[in-house]
């Protein structure tokens, strides 16, 4: 009877090919050793833990993976209700720098980005023209025909003020009825512009029939009139406008520059209203007034 080879268990990356090369004893001892190592080594209590722990990080990696969806959905909708907020703000700190009524830069938002220019033209040394602007009769149309028409008449200034001035010139309402401008040109074509300005407000706010006007096109507050109904178109408004301007000088701050535009608009009021004064006319005692 032929005596059988002894069985023998392939080793990893062992071919039945390369069977014939091998010592089949001592391959099956090898092997047999190689086992005997791992149970000792999953017997011991050690690594019995060690495997628990792994399978215990492979069960809350799956539970992680059952979570993905709606921690990423989750994680979406933060990102919009963050964006929502950061434009809030945005919306916020842009109103804290503008007018409600005229929708012009408030005193605050002027000042911030006067300072901005100004800076600008000390390094390149571009021209700046410092304007003050007051309405003449501003308190008489309140008193007689009420805030409604007042609140009518500031806006159409407004509108005249964005019309006639430069895209890259600053416009800013700083108090009840006073405007300030900063101007991006020298003082000849400041006093052709503020000139113009002071015309189309003598025209334009010429009677009660210019603010209803106004206030009737679309987007404006037609209702603020509703309580004068009665009063004829041809109503005078009174208003007209006093304005000073200044040339800016390297080394003067928007303070001091300002301060000299205040002063030429003292002149203006002084020589008869809806006159437009440079500061470089006044006499030593105007300017100090």
């Amino acid at each position: 009877m032929t005596k059988e080879p002894p069985k023998t268990r392939l080793a990893a990356g062992l071919t039945v090919v390369d069977l014939g090369k091998v010592d089949v004893a001592a391959h099956n001892a090898d092997v047999g050793r190689r086992d005997a190592e791992s149970a000792s080594v999953l017997a011991n209590p050690g690594v019995e833990g060690e495997m628990k722990e792994i399978r215990k990080r492979i069960g809350a990696v799956n539970a992680l993976y059952a979570l993905e969806a709606p921690v990423r959905e989750l994680l979406q909708e933060l990102e919009r209700k963050i964006g929502d907020l950061f434009a809030r703000c945005s919306e916020l700190d842009e109103e804290a720098r503008h007018d409600t009524l005229t929708g012009l830069m408030n005193r605050r938002g002027f000042e911030e980005v006067v300072n901005m220019y100004i800076s600008g033209a000390e390094r390149d040394g571009s021209p700046l023209v410092a304007v003050v602007v007051d309405l003449d009769g501003f308190k008489g149309l309140n008193d007689r025909l009420g805030h409604g028409a007042g609140d009518v008449a500031l806006q159409l200034a407004a509108s005249i003020f964005k019309e006639t001035l430069r895209g890259s010139d600053v416009v800013g309402r700083v108090g009840g009825d006073e405007f300030k401008f900063l101007l991006h040109t020298g003082m000849e074509g400041a006093a052709v512009v503020l000139e113009r300005v002071r015309e189309k407000i003598e025209e334009g706010l010429r009677t009660l029939a210019h603010l209803r006007g106004f206030a009737g096109r679309e987007g404006q507050d037609a209702d603020k009139l509703a309580g004068i109904e009665g009063q004829p178109g041809e109503t005078p408004v009174g208003i007209t406008t006093s304005i000073g301007f200044a040339e800016f000088q390297l080394g003067t701050t928007a303070e001091q520059l300002f301060e000299k535009a205040d002063q030429a608009v003292y002149a203006s009021k002084n020589a008869g209203k809806n006159t437009v004064t440079n500061a470089a006319d006044l006499t030593e005692t105007e300017a100090t007034q």
